[in-house]
């Protein structure tokens, strides 16, 4: 089921946990196609930054909690409160 909106210049940010709902990353990517979508990656998914058409953000609470590098922008608190101002529509997966 594809999700449309009526105006075509929004921009979607999905808030992913985790990967094991695999509706996340396809709905994002389909959404890609049409809309300007961004993936920020908390807890357990900041370890598996996916190939993606949009721009990747990971928190760098994870990514320093998790001891991990990652090649997505990593954002503390207030740039992730940034981040979902700019935004038109948030998922939360």
């Amino acid at each position: 089921m594809a999700i449309r909106f009526w105006c075509t210049d929004v921009r979607l940010l999905h808030i992913v946990r985790d990967f094991e709902d695999v509706r996340a990353l396809t709905m994002a990517a389909a959404q890609a196609a049409e809309h300007e979508v961004s993936l920020l990656l908390l807890h357990e998914a900041a370890e598996h930054v996916p190939a993606f058409p949009g721009k990747v953000y990971t928190c760098l609470a994870d990514v320093v909690r998790l001891g991990i590098l990652t090649n997505a922008d990593a954002l503390d608190y207030s740039q992730i409160v940034d981040l979902l101002g700019e935004h038109d529509r948030v998922i939360c997966w």
